[in-house]
Parts: structure tokens; sequence; C-alpha cells
């Protein structure tokens, strides 16, 4: 029998939770839980990123998109004030915090499909251009990353 206890896995200073039962959910038939889609994120951002690339937590968009627990959809408009603190470690390395970043990654959950997608905010710092210069030739693009729809 397996055990459920987390073993703190270390990726580039960002500790990810990581169980032998996670470690299950790699075999075929399985689906990925949460724990492994922040292990593998933060992989690639110890691979490719440094501090131009930030990862949201598995958990960033429900908390922002989805009703409090037990509230009604209307309820959605308070999302910022669920996640306002979690970029604080981006802000401590610069005073514009996410705009700092060349690319943002969210893991989605599409819960009903069993199936995780991400989404990649591409040059975040241009929206702040924008606004400052209409005349800017960056722009914020959002790619998103699925294996089950393609356009």
């Amino acid at each position: 029998m397996l055990k459920a206890q987390a073993v703190p896995v270390d990726i580039w200073g960002r500790p990810v939770d990581v169980s032998a039962a996670d470690w299950v959910r790699m075999n075929d038939g399985q689906h990925l839980n949460d724990s492994l889609i922040d292990f593998f994120v933060s992989m690639l951002v110890g691979l490719l990123g440094g501090s131009r690339l930030h990862a949201f937590s598995s958990h960033f968009y429900a908390r922002l998109a989805g009703p409090e627990d037990g509230a009604d959809q209307a309820s959605t408009d308070q999302g910022w004030q669920r996640v306002r603190t979690w970029t604080r470690a981006v802000r401590r390395r610069h005073v514009t915090g996410i705009f700092a970043c060349d690319y943002l990654l969210v893991p989605l959950h599409h819960e009903e499909e069993h199936h995780w997608s991400l989404a990649v905010v591409c040059r975040p710092w241009a929206a702040i251009d924008q606004l400052d210069n209409w005349a800017s030739a960056s722009t914020t693009t959002v790619a998103f990353l699925d294996s089950l729809y393609s356009t």
C-alpha cells in the first residue's frame, strides 16, 4: 500500500509536495493531479525561466475565477481578493512584480473532462506599455496550450 504522505521536492528553490500516490497517476489510464502539474510546471520554470518566467500554482485560476466555497456565481467578482497575495515573491524580486516577467504560466483544470491545459501570457509588461504609449509595437498575447482542442 502506498503512503499518501507528500514528500517536498525542491525544484530550483521552489518546494513542491509529491507523494507516492501522485506518482502512480503517471501510469496509463490515470489522470494527472494538481501536485504533478505543479511539479512539472516548476521543472519547466527551472529549465527555461529564471526570473523572467513566473508560473502560478495549479489552484490559482480556480481561486481567481471560481465562486467562494458555498457561494453563488455572482461572488466571482471577489476572485482577485482571494489571490491578490499570490505574487508576493515576484514583487519582492522586482517592483513591477509579474509585469517584469516575459511569460506567465497559468495551469487550467477542466474538471468535467479530467483534463489540464496551460495558458501562457506572453509579454505581460506590454499591457502597461500600451497604457503609457499607444504607439508601442509590443502587445500582450495569451496562448492556450491544449492537447484536446486545436484551432
